[in-house]
């Protein structure tokens, strides 16, 4: 597995302290959510330390890259599958399933795992409060192969890369990302809607995530998975896992002008 970056916390300028405000209290608000590559693009550009560079002028240029997240960030999701906004007729409210904010799985172990580059950085386990933002996968090239009976197929190439927000490991039964959904209902939150609003704004609606960086603020590491092609499975894939690391304070529900309909509170 393959480092990528690393800010530590020691030795760089830190953000300012972030005070949570009640989530329901942004309602109303037009708020502007940023993009997630937008977000890490600063520390992606930092790179390793120069030979050449003095540890000073390294910390400075994560300093600046760290005074550029500000405080509080909005970071914007698309829903993970719209078939999670439920509309309920008779109640006269759209239902907000967690697994609209949350279904993806973050993996967390590449990156803090056996053999990752970031032992002992942060603490994960198989539960963590953590989400997924965006994940995506590009075709980079493809190659004929065999196996060991003569079959032969097309090998495609995959760059996998898979931008989150990591917090912190979690205990069974405290995993859940919003506390109203704990109890089975899985609903995160529900917001007051007509018929026709709802009809008129479900395929259009956007999530966004209130969040507050912390130490160490981004990690990213590559791995391959699946390294060996089979017939049934001709993709050889290397996977790109790159966190901000953060406090999610807030799931948002967004109009398309992002006027905040609905503030949900995380644990």
């Amino acid at each position: 597995m393959k480092l990528a970056l690393v800010l530590a916390a020691g030795s760089v300028l830190m953000p300012p302290v972030a005070h949570a405000q009640p989530c329901a209290s942004y309602v109303g608000q037009v708020v502007a959510p940023r993009d997630i590559d937008d977000v890490m693009a600063p520390f992606r550009a930092i790179g390793e330390k120069g030979e050449f560079e003095s540890t000073d002028q390294y910390n400075s240029r994560k300093s600046a890259a760290i005074a550029k997240l500000g405080g509080t960030l909005i970071v914007r999701k698309a829903p993970e599958d719209r078939k999670h906004l439920l509309y309920d007729a008779d109640a006269q409210q759209l239902n907000i399933v967690s697994y609209a904010f949350r279904n993806l799985g973050f993996n967390a172990d590449a990156l803090f795992g056996p053999g990752a580059p970031y032992p002992g950085v942060m603490e994960s386990s198989y539960l963590n409060i953590d989400v997924v933002i965006k994940e995506d996968e590009t075709v980079t090239g493809s190659y004929s192969a065999s196996n060991s009976y003569g079959a032969k197929t097309q090998v495609s190439k995959i760059f996998r890369r898979t931008r989150g927000i990591f917090e912190s490991k979690a205990v069974y039964g405290k995993d859940a990302l919003f506390p109203a959904a704990q109890n089975g209902s899985n609903i995160a939150g529900s917001i007051p809607m007509s018929p026709q609003d709802a009809m008129r704004l479900k395929p259009t609606l956007q999530l966004a995530f209130v969040v507050a960086p912390k130490a160490p603020y981004y990690l990213s590491a590559l791995y391959d998975y699946p390294s060996t092609p089979t017939i049934r499975n001709p993709r050889e894939v290397k996977n790109e896992v790159s966190a901000l690391i953060a406090d999610i304070q807030c799931g948002l529900v967004l109009d398309p002008t992002n006027i905040v309909l609905g503030g949900f509170e995380t644990r």
